[in-house]
C-alpha cells in the first residue's frame, strides 16, 4: 500500500507546449530523472507556460481583472501616502504658514485631505 502507483499516459505532448520538445528530451536523457536548469531554456519555457494559460478565456479574464485591481490598489496606496505626507508636512505642521497650504487655510486643507482619504477608502 502506498509504495506503487499507476500512471496512465493520455498523450505524448510535452508540458506546457511542444516548442522545446527536443531540448527537454535531450536534457532528460543526459541527466535522468530530472533536468538541470542550465540545460533547458527556462525563461522561454516559462513564457510558453504563460501563453498556454492565457489561451483559456476564463484564466485570461481573471488575470486581466487581477492586474487592474492590483494597479488600483497601488494607485490608492501612493495617493494615500502623498495625502499623509501633505497632511503631516503642511497641514498640521505649526511651522508652515497658511499661504503654503491648499486654499491658504489649514482647516479647509484638513477637511479636503480627510474627504479625499474617505473617498479612496470606499
Amino acid at each position: 500500500y502506498l509504495y506503487k502507483t499507476r500512471v496512465k499516459v493520455l498523450n505524448n505532448d510535452m508540458f506546457p507546449t511542444n516548442v522545446h520538445e527536443e531540448l527537454i528530451l535531450e536534457a532528460t536523457k543526459r541527466s535522468p530523472p530530472g533536468m538541470l536548469h542550465d540545460e533547458t531554456p527556462y525563461w522561454s519555457m516559462l513564457f510558453e507556460y504563460v501563453k498556454w494559460n492565457l489561451c483559456d478565456p476564463s484564466v485570461k479574464r481573471r488575470t486581466n481583472w487581477k492586474v487592474v485591481v492590483g494597479c488600483l490598489h497601488n494607485t490608492d496606496f501612493i495617493f494615500s501616502l502623498y495625502l499623509r505626507i501633505y497632511l503631516v508636512d503642511y497641514v498640521v505642521n505649526s511651522h508652515r504658514s497658511e499661504k503654503e497650504v491648499f486654499m491658504h487655510n489649514k482647516l479647509v486643507s484638513l477637511v479636503v485631505t480627510a474627504c479625499c482619504r474617505l473617498v479612496t477608502m470606499v
